[in-house]
């Protein structure tokens, strides 16, 4: 059966709350090492481009 439009304007008045966790703590930049974080990024970015085959590494330098 199709819903009356009151039965949908009702619906619509019906909200979710959202629930928004804030972190107001600032010792998070204080704990990063940079460096580490580069290397990190480093060995992330080779993983995924490091050729898995001789064939692959020959189509990727053409």
């Amino acid at each position: 059966m199709v819903a009356s439009r009151k039965e949908l304007k009702d619906n619509e008045e019906e909200t979710i709350p959202i629930r928004i966790e804030r972190n107001d703590d600032d010792d998070d930049e204080d704990e990063y090492d940079e460096e580490k974080g580069a290397q990190l990024l480093q060995k992330m970015i080779a993983s995924v481009l490091k050729p898995k085959s001789r064939q692959k590494e020959a189509f990727i330098q053409v």
